[in-house]
C-alpha cells in the first residue's frame, strides 16, 4: 500500500488553516434571510426524528415544483445541516449564528480540499496523492481562501454558506472522480453502477449542482487528450468517457422532465425568481459574473462605509497565522515539481471551464441581472464558491507558466496569494463589525443566545418576549404566526416551554416553508 507524499502535510495544512483564518472574523456573524429562522424550524421538528427528513424533503417536490424549483437531495442536505446546527444548540449551548458559522468553515475547508483534489487529478499522469504535488496545486489553498470574501449578505459566504459551499465541492469533487478514471484499463460494473446513480443525484441536487455534468465532459476530455494524449479516434473507448457518458445516462431522465414542468410553471409567471431562468439579459450579464470572484471588487462590497478597516488588529493576527503556514509551503516549493505545458494547459482549460460555467449560470438569474445593469460589479451570490476557485485557479496557472524562473514565480505569487488572504479577513471583519450593528442581525444574535441558553424565571420570559416584539416590528405582519411557531417549536425542544407565554398559542403544526412568491 503506497504511502502519501511528505509534501502533501504542507497543503492539507493550508487547506485547513487558511479557510479557518478568513472566515473566522465572521464566527458570530448573525444568521441572514430564510437562515434566520430555519435553523429553529427544522431543528425543533426534526430534532428527535432526523430519519423523516428525506421523507419529507421528498414529499414536498410537488410544492416546490409549483415554485419553479426541485431540489430534494439539496434540500435534504439543507435540512440536516438546520437539524444539527440545532442540534450543537440544544446539546452543547452553542448559539444557533455561531453553529451556522462553523457548518460554513467546514464546508469551506471541504471546499478548498476538493479544489486541490480537482486541480491535482485534472493534470496528473499518476495518482495525485502519491506524488509531491504541483507548484500550481499546492498554491491553491491560498487562492481560493482569499476569494471567501463576505461580498453583501446574499454571497455564499454568507447566507446559505454550509448548502453552497458543499454544493460547489460535489461538483468539483465529480469532475475528480470522473477524472480518475482516464486511463483505467476498464471501468468497472461497480463503478459504472455509481456512476449513473450520481448522475441521477446531481440532478436532484440543485441547479449549481447540475454544472457537475459539463465540467466533467470537458476535464475527462482534457486529462484524456492533453496529458495522456490519447487520439481523438481512441477517446469513445476510454474509461473516462465511459464513465461520463454513465453519469449523463443517469443525469438526463431525471433533469430534462424536471426542467419541462419547471419551464412550464415558469411561462405562467409562478417561478420563485431565486429559481427562475431569465434569458433576455443573461448575456449582459456574463461579463460582471466572470469578474466578479476578484477579491478586491468583493471588498468594497464587505467594507462599504467603513474606515480604517485594514488597520484593524485582525490584519496582523491573520498576517501572523498566515506567515507560519506560507512558511511551511515556502520552504516546501523548491522540492516540488512544475507542470509541464500540456499539464498547464489542462489546468487552465478546466479552471477557465469552472469559471465560464458558475457565471453563466448566475447570468441567467434576474437578480444578478439587475445586479449587472446596475454596475455592482463583486457582489456575491450562489455562483461565488465555485467563480472564486474557478478564477484563482486560472490565475494560478497563468503566473506558474512563465518557462524561466519558475521557482521565483511561484515564491512571489506565494506572497501575493497570501496578503490577498490577509486582507480578505480584514475585509470579513469589517463586514461582521458593520452588520452588527443593524438592528435585525443584533435581534437575531439576541433570540440564538436566548434559546440556546432559556432561562425559565419570569424575568427570561420577559426577555424572549421583549426580543419578540422588537422582532416582529420589522418582519412582515403575514410571518407572524410562523414566527411565534418556529420560536415556540425550538424552545419546546430545548426547554419544554414556550418561547414567549404572552404570544398568541397559534392551532396547527408549523408551517415549515412558506410561500416564495409571496
Amino acid at each position: 500500500m503506497s504511502r502519501r507524499h511528505p509534501a502533501w502535510d504542507a497543503v492539507g495544512v493550508g487547506t485547513v488553516v487558511v479557510p479557518t483564518v478568513v472566515l473566522a472574523p465572521l464566527m458570530t456573524q448573525a444568521p441572514w434571510a430564510d437562515d434566520q429562522l430555519n435553523v429553529y424550524a427544522f431543528g425543533g421538528v426534526y430534532l428527535d426524528r432526523p430519519w423523516e427528513v428525506p421523507v419529507d424533503a421528498f414529499r414536498a417536490v410537488p410544492y416546490f415544483l409549483n415554485l419553479g424549483n426541485f431540489r430534494p437531495l439539496g434540500r435534504t442536505y439543507e435540512w440536516a445541516q438546520n437539524v444539527a446546527v440545532f442540534a450543537l444548540s440544544d446539546v452543547f449551548g452553542i448559539p444557533v449564528n455561531v453553529g451556522l458559522r462553523l457548518a460554513a468553515l467546514v464546508t469551506a475547508i471541504v471546499l478548498t480540499g476538493c479544489a486541490v483534489l480537482f486541480a491535482a487529478y485534472a493534470t496528473g499522469r499518476t495518482r495525485p496523492l502519491r506524488t509531491a504535488p504541483p507548484v500550481p496545486v499546492a498554491l491553491l489553498p491560498f487562492a481560493v481562501g482569499g476569494g471567501l470574501v463576505a461580498a453583501g449578505p446574499v454571497s455564499t459566504t454568507v447566507l446559505f454558506s454550509g448548502l453552497y459551499f458543499m454544493t460547489s465541492s460535489l461538483v468539483l469533487a465529480v469532475a475528480a472522480w470522473a477524472c480518475a478514471t482516464v486511463g483505467l484499463p476498464r471501468l468497472s460494473l461497480l463503478r459504472g453502477t455509481l456512476a449513473v446513480l450520481a448522475g441521477a443525484a446531481i440532478a436532484a441536487f440543485n441547479e449549481m449542482a447540475c454544472l457537475a455534468i459539463p465540467l466533467c465532459v470537458v476535464a475527462v476530455g482534457l486529462r484524456a487528450r492533453l496529458v495522456f494524449a490519447v487520439r481523438l479516434r481512441n477517446m469513445l473507448r476510454d474509461s473516462g468517457v465511459r464513465f461520463v457518458l454513465l453519469l449523463c445516462a443517469g443525469f438526463l431522465p431525471v433533469i430534462v422532465p424536471v426542467r419541462m414542468a419547471i419551464a412550464e410553471t415558469c411561462s405562467r409567471g409562478d417561478c420563485y425568481e431565486g429559481s427562475a431562468v431569465s434569458l433576455p439579459g443573461a448575456a449582459a450579464a456574463v461579463p460582471d459574473r466572470l469578474i466578479s470572484w476578484l477579491p478586491p471588487l468583493m471588498w468594497q462590497w464587505a467594507t462599504a462605509g467603513t474606515r480604517g478597516w485594514l488597520a484593524a488588529p485582525v490584519t496582523a493576527l491573520a498576517a501572523a497565522a498566515l506567515l507560519v503556514v506560507a512558511g511551511l509551503l515556502l520552504r516546501a516549493l523548491p522540492a516540488l515539481p512544475s507542470l509541464d505545458a500540456r499539464q498547464t494547459l489542462t489546468l487552465a482549460g478546466v479552471s477557465a471551464t469552472v469559471l465560464a460555467l458558475a457565471a453563466g449560470i448566475a447570468s441567467l438569474n434576474v437578480w444578478m441581472q439587475q445586479a449587472a445593469a446596475a454596475g455592482q460589479y463583486g457582489v456575491g451570490w450562489r455562483d461565488s464558491a465555485l467563480t472564486t476557485v474557478g478564477g484563482s485557479a486560472l490565475v494560478v496557472a497563468a503566473a506558474t507558466a512563465l518557462p524561466r524562473a519558475r521557482r521565483l514565480t511561484a515564491a512571489v505569487t506565494l506572497i501575493a496569494l497570501s496578503g490577498v488572504t490577509v486582507v480578505s479577513a480584514a475585509a470579513n471583519s469589517a463586514y461582521h463589525q458593520r452588520s452588527a450593528t443593524e438592528r435585525v442581525p443584533y435581534l437575531h444574535n439576541r433570540i440564538a443566545q436566548e434559546i440556546a441558553d432559556v432561562d425559565p424565571t419570569a424575568d427570561g420570559d420577559h426577555r424572549r418576549c421583549a426580543l419578540r416584539t422588537r422582532l416582529l416590528s420589522v418582519k412582515n405582519p403575514l410571518d407572524t404566526q410562523r414566527i411565534d411557531q418556529t420560536l415556540d417549536a425550538a424552545t419546546a425542544q430545548a426547554a419544554g416551554r414556550r418561547f414567549c407565554t404572552r404570544a398568541p398559542n397559534w392551532p396547527g403544526p408549523l408551517p415549515l416553508y412558506r410561500d416564495a412568491t409571496a
